[in-house]
């Protein structure tokens, strides 16, 4: 039988098969998901934000680099004591890139996992800033179900395309002393998650 632990990246089962109706619900961020745009202050019209998907080739510096920031603006970034040091860049996550009409400045979001708050870092007339700040999303709550086919992390992955959900959904598994460790082949699983959205498109998970 299969582990129930195995390394996603040994997995020889495709776990990026999602389905249309996912993505199109915005329950997934496929590493080929679209750009979409997305008007967050109407206000300012000469504002334009883009929902990007960060590619399994992308790394902070490249995105940053590409959108204009300097590789000692980079460093420097990362040499804040107020970097959160726990960040990790994640195939899949969402971004948030807005640019300005007449103008070179730029601002980019990141999301924080299991939090409302966000990295913002700015770009304006050659000065650059970075910061921590809350962001109000809206709050869906979506419930999924299916069976173990192969690995119980492959299985969960299939139901629900975002890694990092599912290993949260294994990490309480593995700390529940009241269940049994020996998943078998079509044994039911049921998760429930919060999907974190902005003007009604999906940019991150929420919690487990």
């Amino acid at each position: 039988t299969s582990p129930v632990f195995a390394d996603p990246e040994e997995s020889s089962e495709d776990d990026s098969a999602f389905t249309e109706s996912e993505i199109e619900a915005g329950a997934v961020a496929p590493e080929d998901a679209p750009d979409v745009e997305l008007n967050l202050d109407k206000t300012k019209k000469d504002k334009k934000t883009i929902i990007r998907t960060v590619r399994r080739s992308d790394s902070l510096q490249g995105i940053l680099t590409s959108n204009g920031f300097k590789g000692d603006e980079v460093y420097n970034f990362l040499a804040l004591p107020s970097w959160p040091k726990h960040y990790v860049l994640t195939p899949g996550a969402r971004y948030l890139v807005s640019t300005f009409k007449d103008s070179s400045s730029v601002e980019l979001i990141f999301f924080m996992q299991r939090s409302s708050q966000v990295l913002k870092l700015t770009k304006a007339e050659g000065k650059t800033e970075f910061s921590i700040s809350d962001l109000n999303f809206e709050l869906r709550v979506r419930q999924i179900s299916g069976e173990v086919q192969g690995s119980l992390y492959s299985s969960i992955r299939r139901a629900v395309p975002d890694g990092w959900v599912s290993l949260r959904f294994l990490d309480a598994y593995a700390l529940d002393y009241k269940l049994d460790k020996q998943v078998r082949r079509g044994a039911k699983f049921a998760i429930t998650y919060e999907e974190k959205l902005l003007n009604g498109q999906f940019v991150a998970p929420g919690e487990v």
